[in-house]
């Protein structure tokens, strides 16, 4: 289904993207071992029915229905993702990692703010060790990727001290629950 000009500035990026928050501070719940396996199955596949989950861990639809709120209630789930095969959709993925320096608040905020405005960037977070930023884009050919890193360099040069790019052929796995059960 392709959206008519209209119908995309009514559903822009900003208004449908949930940010993705890592390292907050979720309110207690007990991460007991049904729950710990809870998440294991979500982490594998997001969209498991609850009865099927409650079939594995031998306890009833509705328990794993209300765990499962929980844990949303709670941000320990933050987000479902979608994590399309981008060759089949002809786009190239690109990881880019910035070392900065002067780098202030406002700039940092400029920067995130850049980045959420900008539809084919869908992830950025500040970093540990050498790498002070980074961000993940998803775009339709190598011309459109230098055009966009041609516009942070020109906007953002007070604060870009150096990068890299790295261009990401193939996920073979992508799981932020990597714990057995």
């Amino acid at each position: 289904m392709e959206l008519c000009d209209e119908e995309h500035k009514i559903i822009s990026d900003q208004e449908i993207r949930k940010p993705i928050n890592f390292g907050s501070n979720p309110a207690d719940i007990e991460i007991d071992e049904i729950n710990r396996k809870i998440l294991h199955y979500i982490a594998i596949d997001a969209r498991i029915p609850v009865i099927e989950i409650a079939k594995k861990l031998q306890i009833s639809a509705d328990a794993v229905a209300i765990r499962i709120k929980k844990l949303e209630r709670s941000q320990i789930i933050h987000n479902y993702s979608l994590l399309p095969n981008l060759t089949l959709l002809n786009q190239i993925s690109y990881k880019v990692l910035f070392s900065l320096h002067n780098l202030t608040k406002e700039g940092e905020k400029s920067f995130f703010q850049y980045c959420k405005t900008q539809p084919h960037i869908w992830f950025h977070s500040e970093s540990l060790g050498r790498w002070d930023l980074e961000i993940n884009m998803d775009i339709d050919n190598p011309k459109q990727f230098r055009g966009i890193m041609m516009d942070i360099k020109e906007k953002f040069s007070d604060i870009i001290k150096n990068y890299i790019t790295l261009q990401v052929s193939i996920v073979h796995k992508f799981n932020f629950y990597p714990f057995k059960v």
